[in-house]
């Protein structure tokens, strides 16, 4: 099966947005994040595989950290 991109969304408080935001560089995810409040906004351009393993961080990481 190849591998489709397609755009997948989420916000962020700024403090967890800085963390997914080095994540994706750090991945070399394509995401365009805007301003939204005091939230960050993220359109990501990703694989199926990319979003899982950007769902499995933000749960193991940015989530985590808020309990």
């Amino acid at each position: 099966m190849a591998n489709i991109r397609v755009w997948f969304y989420i916000s962020l408080s700024r403090e967890n947005a800085d963390k997914l935001n080095a994540y994706l560089k750090d991945n070399n995810v394509y995401f365009e994040p805007s301003e939204n409040g005091n939230f960050v906004h993220f359109s990501c351009y990703m694989t199926n595989e990319e979003r899982r393993a950007a769902n499995k961080f933000l749960h193991d990481v940015v989530y985590k950290e808020d309990e």
